[in-house]
């Protein structure tokens, strides 16, 4: 069972979330958590000790490519688990903390910024290199094809706050990718 203090952090995540994703980072203040939340200052930080904290917890959320691979699932699998995840991610983009984030990157130098960049690097890394060893992919360089996917899903992330992307536009991106790596992979 939940405590109450877990409860309250979900719910300044999930409200948090809501206004990041709204207003972007620059915008949001902890007033306005603590207003939409209706917890006093105190309580809000009680939980977290800047709006900077809050968007680090929401950032959190975890790829399972290391922990799939381990299990011993097929690359295409792992892959087409990663891919699912963006292409959710790009579907609901206008909900996303993608501006936020870049808004708060802009804005001052943190590593965290650097390490979530570095960790999603390696994840693909580990992915390719895990396929060419399995004679799932095709043998190329991990970072072609982490560059070109990485930087067009944040592009879209980023865009698809102002201009209407199409279901088309995600699944082009997703076949990209297969086309790059995966053996014997025919577009739809």
């Amino acid at each position: 069972m939940e405590s109450k203090g877990e409860r309250t952090r979900k719910e300044i995540l999930k409200v948090a979330h809501i206004l990041f994703s709204q207003k972007g980072y620059k915008d949001v203040s902890m007033q306005d958590i603590c207003n939409e939340t209706g917890l006093s200052k105190g309580g809000l930080y009680r939980h977290f000790g800047n709006k900077a904290e809050i968007l680090f917890e929401l950032l959190k959320k975890e790829k399972r490519v290391e922990q799939d691979i381990n299990e011993g699932a097929s690359a295409v699998q792992v892959l087409d688990n990663l891919l699912c995840i963006y292409r959710d991610d790009m579907e609901r983009c206008k909900e996303s903390l993608a501006y936020a984030l870049f808004e708060y990157a802009a804005s001052s130098e943190n590593p965290f910024i650097d390490s979530k960049n570095g960790a999603e690097k390696e994840h693909w890394h580990k992915l390719v290199e895990y396929g060419v060893k399995t004679g799932e992919f095709h043998d190329v360089n991990p970072d072609i094809v982490m560059d070109t996917f990485l930087y067009s899903y944040r592009g879209v992330m980023m865009w698809g706050r102002v201009l209407p992307f199409e279901q088309e536009t995600y699944e082009h991106l997703i076949q990209a990718v297969k086309l790059m790596l995966v053996k014997n992979y025919r577009e739809k």
